[in-house]
């Protein structure tokens, strides 16, 4: 269902969730999302309708998505979800008035809303992981797979000579190490509930400062700190110093709803795993990129030498 006409039909011909008569107005979703997802309004009240693109290969993640909302139904963390159509990959949910934490892309998020995604997180986190959902075990990469990734990395036109530059490829052998170290540490800490999808578009920051989640699609089981790391390296790359500064604010709101042994270190574990992997992910995209300006000009906007050497910083504290 791709037009707005395909959608009103199906909603009139099936009444889901009472919305037979409903308006159907925008497509509110952006382009790369895995979802077509259409705004309903419905007598003064809105919709979301998420129908899962064609091309999007795991297309049983909207199925997962809805039954993780039905298991947080009584919560005020997530959108209450109203209807699955398996046949056709869609769910219909509440619509959640916000803003993204950071709407305004030259400004952090202030400490009030970090805490308020602390928060959230330590609320999702003290719900018991549903037996009846088949939920993945979050991990750490495989070091052997981490290497195979930068050695084929190293091959390519525009990231080899930041490699050589920063003399990133001496540090994979130390890297190895610290993954093997990382998963240990975290499969020995209790498992929780994880959104598992944390990137701070999927957080919306209502008028009273509230912080609710949505898309769940990735929803999965591990420590806690995996839903911690995607806040800051996001925001950290941008600009620098923002995870020292907001660490232990971070850390100080989410025990006070949420008391979890040794969090701080499998935060930084977490923190030094995502600046690792979001390092080499931006290598991988600029060898993939056909206009050699525009690569250049993406390397020289990322600051490799500073992302380097605070991987290297984080190395030493680990003792690696």
């Amino acid at each position: 269902m791709k037009t707005k006409q395909q959608l009103k039909k199906y909603l009139k011909q099936l009444n889901p969730a009472g919305l037979k008569n409903a308006r159907v107005t925008k497509q509110i979703n952006p382009e790369r999302a895995s979802y077509f997802t259409w705004l309903v309004y419905d007598k003064g009240k809105k919709y979301l309708v998420k129908i899962a693109k064609p091309d999007f290969d795991k297309k049983e993640a909207i199925v997962l998505e809805y039954s993780l909302l039905k298991h947080l139904q009584k919560t005020t963390i997530a959108p209450k979800a109203y209807w699955l159509d398996p046949s056709h990959y869609l769910i219909i949910e509440d619509y959640l008035e916000g803003k993204w934490p950071h709407s305004d892309p030259k400004k952090e998020p202030s400490e009030k809303v970090i805490k308020a995604m602390a928060k959230t997180l330590a609320r999702l986190h003290k719900i018991k992981p549903p037996k009846e959902i088949a939920l993945k075990q979050q991990s750490y990469p495989k070091p052997d797979d981490f290497e195979r990734k930068i050695r084929e990395i190293d091959k390519g036109k525009y990231a080899k000579p930041i490699l050589d530059k920063t003399g990133f490829i001496k540090f994979v052998p130390r890297i190895k190490r610290f993954l093997s170290f990382a998963e240990k540490a975290s499969r020995r800490k209790r498992q929780v509930l994880l959104h598992n999808n944390t990137y701070l578009v999927n957080f919306l920051i209502d008028k009273q400062n509230k912080a609710r989640l949505i898309d769940f699609k990735a929803a999965a089981i591990g420590e806690p700190s995996f839903d911690f790391g995607n806040i800051f390296v996001w925001i950290g790359w941008r600009k620098p110093g923002y995870y020292e500064k907001y660490k232990n604010v971070f850390l100080r709101e989410y025990q006070r709803y949420h008391k979890y042994p040794g969090l701080a270190k499998l935060f930084s574990i977490q923190m030094l795993e995502r600046d690792v992997a979001s390092f080499t992910s931006e290598l991988k995209i600029a060898n993939q990129m056909k206009v050699k300006s525009a690569a250049v000009k993406y390397l020289k906007s990322a600051k490799p030498e500073w992302r380097v050497e605070l991987i290297k910083k984080q190395l030493e504290d680990f003792g690696f």
